[in-house]
């Protein structure tokens, strides 16, 4: 093999190895942001289910009280 061909393989494979990685990270940025949207997506339905059981024990507390004062004046 002459130095020529020696040197366009060498430059082949790093052409080669180059766009692998480059395909590499793009998948693996992709996979990220799409595990990352579906963790901010659950984070927000555990939001609403968290602010909902902030008012339902918003309700029992008054429930509670409006009991406690009616016990008192009994």
């Amino acid at each position: 093999m002459s130095s020529s061909h020696n040197a366009q393989l060498k430059r082949d494979k790093s052409l080669f190895l180059s766009d692998l990685i480059s395909n590499l990270t793009f998948r693996l940025c992709m996979e990220t942001e799409h595990i990352g949207n579906a963790t901010i997506q659950q984070m927000g339905q555990q939001r609403e289910q968290l602010e909902g059981a902030s008012s339902n024990i918003d309700a029992t507390l008054a429930i509670a009280q409006q009991a406690g004062a009616i016990l008192t004046d009994m």
